[in-house]
């Protein structure tokens, strides 16, 4: 089935822009046009534990066996607000916990309501590259190994058949590359 661009409907959402201290040059989709935007992350809050982000009792305990015990700065600002159902832009140092701060949220939203039957896709992260789909799905499985949750991870240049064969059995989160 093809379908014609003429047909689709656009899907437009309102982004709340998180950035950590950073110039941002973008093109707003929507116009075209070129905008900056310079926003700084808030880190005043004094603590940054993760029992303060009221998290499932199973998801802290991976956590807490991981080795962390207080969220970085962008997670205490990314996962409340999405926990609140904003969409959310942020950007960050490599290594500040990026990953942990849309995969705990995400966690946590998806644990709160466990389907009956067959499971479906309800939560899709799509990568650029296959190894930073790896890596994402190993943080899935390692913060929400305690919890009923079923996720696998899709890309090229491997087997299909495992692949098509988890997606039959049913997942709740599939990491993928496009």
């Amino acid at each position: 089935m093809l379908f014609r661009a003429s047909k689709l409907n656009v899907l437009q959402k309102t982004f709340f822009r998180l950035l950590t201290n950073q110039n941002k040059h973008i093109v707003k989709p929507e116009t075209g046009q070129d905008i900056s935007i310079f926003v700084r992350v808030k880190t005043e809050r004094k603590d940054m534990s993760f029992k303060t982000l009221n998290l499932n009792p199973q998801i802290e305990r991976a956590i807490k066996e991981v080795g962390y015990s207080e969220a970085t700065p962008i997670q205490v600002e990314a996962i409340p607000a999405i926990l609140d159902g904003k969409d959310l832009l942020a950007t960050a140092q490599t290594g500040t916990g990026k990953t942990a701060a849309f995969t705990l949220p995400m966690l946590q939203k998806l644990s709160l309501k466990m389907p009956s039957g067959k499971r479906y896709v309800r939560a899709l992260v799509l990568t650029p590259t296959r190894e930073l789909a790896a890596q994402v799905h190993q943080s899935v499985r390692t913060y929400g190994k305690y919890l009923k949750l079923k996720s696998t991870e899709i890309y090229g240049g491997v087997s299909i058949q495992p692949q098509t064969r988890a997606l039959r059995n049913g997942v709740d989160i599939l990491v993928a590359t496009p």
